[in-house]
This record gives C-alpha cells, structure tokens and sequence, in this order.
C-alpha cells in the first residue's frame, strides 16, 4: 500500500504563489502565464502604466559642498542653483513597475532653460533589477545596483549607508528633531508638506552601440525634462552628526565634500512619475558624453582593470 505524504500547511503568502507552471496566478493579483511571449494586451498595460512608487520611507538630506565639483559634474546644458548636494535613501515599498526594493539618489538641484529642477547624479538600488533596467532604458536614469543599502530608524537615530564594490560610498548619521541649518533647509526642503510637490526632473539619455569594428559609439544625446511629483504622509527634519564617503573610481561620490552641513528629515511619501515634457538634442562631444558615463558603468569600462577576489 502506498502511503501519501504530508501536506506542509500553506500560509497566506504561499496561497498567493503557489502553482503549476503555467497556470494562472489568482488571488487579487493580475493573472500572468510562465511564457517569454506577452500578448497584446499585456504590452499595451505596459505602455499604459504610469509610473508609481508608493509606501516609501526614508530620509533626505542636503549638505554644501566645493563649487568647483559642482561644475566639474555637471554637463554643460545645467547650471547648479547653489553649490549643494541632497540624497535620498528609500524603501519603496509599492512600485508598479517592481518588487519592492531600496534606492539611494545623489543629487544636484539645477536650472535648465529658466526652470529649476533636480538633476540626478548617480542612483543606487538593491532588491531589484527591473527598477534598475525600467530607470535606465526608459529614462536614461544614472542608475546601478549597489552590495548593500543600510537604511534604519532607532527612535531618534537614522542612519543610512551604501557600499559597492568595496567601497563605502556614502554613511550618514541624523539625529531627528532639528536642522543644522533651518534657513537653507527651508529653501531646499520647503515648509508646507501638506501638499503635493511637483517639479522638472533632468536626465541624459543617449544610444550606445559597437560598429563593424567593434567599436563603441555614443549618439542621439538627448536631455530629458521630466515631470515629477512627490506627496509626502509626514516629515520630521533631522541634523546631520556625520557623513563620510570612501573615494571610488566607478561610483565617485566622495567628489562632493561637506563644507557644510545643511539637515534633512525622516519622512513617508509617494512619487510620482509623471512623463517627459520636452526632449533636446544635445551634442554628442567627449566632454558632455564623459559626463553622463560614469553613473552608469564602472572603471573597467575606462580602461581601469578590477580583480574583486
């Protein structure tokens, strides 16, 4: 006689997944079938999705950094604000693009053709590697995965840090209750986060390929204005105690010290991805192109050879 063997219990997170190849996944969730083919339906639901990332919760934080590193970074079309640098440092809990996943964004606020916006540097993610490929392919987005986001709240204590490739390229310290800076906080910041905040976001999106020769070649230099919005569910400002970054040749965030510190805040928001405004062709000179490089690939692309052993 043959006997069966037991059934583990199913919890609820398995009923959501559990199933034969093939077959649908119900429950509340939209029905997919295991298959590299998507039908019609499911490209005209992506074309059709608008970005969102929502639940997130995190931090930001400002500090004044060296102007000449400001203007060493920045591709020629932009025009720093002010010598300043803001991180953000997420988890975004519910996207509808990925899983849920944490990211960390440098940023430089900027002016393009009279309107001031946010020009990303460099952005690092983990947990996912379609917010990475959706960020770059879409948008161009100076996006990479990182080894590790550190990213916690200890009642008044928050920390963050980001290490890649060996490196701590960035370990911040708050303490949440005030700003070091309350005037130039309020500048960057705002005072009213009751309601939502939309603004122009910078990127650079450009084609890259090889010849017959096996050459690499970059062109359709673009910019990229795009429209963002953030509506925030709380904010506590919070000062900085500490921030250090280990200089890196493929993530160089070190290049921007701090002069002064600025402050920040502990916050829960929803963002926005609203859509590209406007798209301006943008020569495709060494000097632009070898500004836009390093955000998205590493020293060895530069002739720099790595051993990670």
């Amino acid at each position: 006689m043959r006997t069966k063997a037991p059934t583990a219990s199913r919890g609820p997170v398995d009923s959501l997944y559990i199933g034969h190849i093939g077959s649908e996944r119900k429950k509340g969730r939209a029905m997919t079938t295991c298959t590299f083919a998507k039908t019609p339906e499911e490209v005209q639901k992506m074309y059709a999705t608008v970005g969102q990332m929502d639940h997130c919760e995190g931090l930001f934080v400002s500090w004044v950094t060296d102007p000449s590193a400001i203007a060493a970074a920045l591709p020629e079309q932009l025009t720093a604000i002010a010598p300043v640098c803001t991180l953000y440092s997420v988890l975004v809990g519910d996207a509808n693009f990925s899983t849920p996943y944490k990211e960390v964004a440098l940023i430089i606020p900027v002016i393009y053709d009279g309107v001031p916006g946010l020009y990303p540097v460099s952005i690092m993610l983990t947990g996912t590697d379609n917010a990475v490929f959706v960020g770059r392919d879409q948008l161009g987005m100076p996006k990479k995965t990182a080894d590790s986001i550190t990213l916690w709240r200890s009642g008044s204590r928050v920390h963050t840090d980001v290490k890649r490739l060996g490196h701590t390229i960035f370990d911040l310290d708050m303490e949440v209750g005030e700003y070091n800076d309350p005037a130039m906080a309020a500048q960057i910041f705002g005072t009213d986060f009751t309601a939502p905040q939309d603004g122009m976001q910078y990127f650079y999106k450009f084609d890259m390929g090889q010849d017959k020769d096996a050459r690499i070649f970059v062109d359709n230099v673009r910019l990229l204005s795009y429209h963002g919005r953030m509506t925030y569910h709380g904010w506590e400002p919070a000062s900085v105690k500490s921030i250090a970054s280990e200089p890196s040749d493929s993530d160089p965030w070190a290049m921007f010290p701090v002069v002064k510190p600025i402050g920040g805040g502990w916050t829960m928001l929803d963002i926005s991805l609203l859509g590209t405004q406007k798209e301006t062709p943008v020569e495709a000179t060494d000097e632009t192109v070898g500004k836009l490089l390093a955000g998205k690939y590493d020293s060895p692309q530069f002739g720099y050879p790595t051993r990670m052993l």
